[in-house]
């Protein structure tokens, strides 16, 4: 599924007999979250989280574990802000198939079974949008990515 077909959709789409819930890290909310961070820490110098797409497994599977906790607290501030934001925080959903799509702004390849949504999968069930992040809860996770120039965002679409 390509980016195109997500512009069909606002946040909550009824169809094909299931409901989606639709979850875009795009640069705008990621710059929302930066200037938020900076507020809430002054004299922090370094942004917390590189960009708008959750980390490979490469870039945080062999931090120590106090970076990489933090890294994953960063992330959960993130994904706290976009909930709030939408509104959909208290869903409650327990049972569901996760479709991450990875928009890249560069032509560099990237494999795609090097990708996790660990701590955005956290942060989900810290807020109360899904109940747990197992197999029992999430049932399918299907991860796919295209190349739009200068474009990067991840799009989350939960079905339910």
């Amino acid at each position: 599924m390509i980016y195109r077909d997500y512009l069909k959709y606002d946040c909550l789409y009824y169809g094909d007999n299931m409901k989606k819930l639709i979850i875009e890290f795009n640069d705008d909310n990621y710059d929302k979250y930066i200037t938020w961070y900076f507020k809430q820490h002054p004299k922090a110098k370094n942004k917390p989280i590189k960009n708008c797409v959750h980390p490979s497994l490469n870039e945080w599977q062999n931090m120590h574990h106090q970076a990489k906790n933090i890294l994953k607290q960063n992330w959960k501030d993130y994904v706290t802000m976009i909930i709030k934001d939408l509104k959909i925080n208290d869903f409650n959903i327990d049972k569901c198939e996760v479709d991450v799509h990875i928009i890249r702004p560069t032509r560099i390849k990237a494999d795609l079974d090097n990708r996790s949504i660990k701590f955005i999968q956290d942060a989900l069930v810290l807020n109360n949008v899904i109940t747990e992040d197992n197999y029992t809860v999430i049932t399918k996770l299907t991860y796919s990515a295209e190349y739009i120039k200068g474009i990067q965002k991840m799009i989350l679409t939960i079905k339910y």
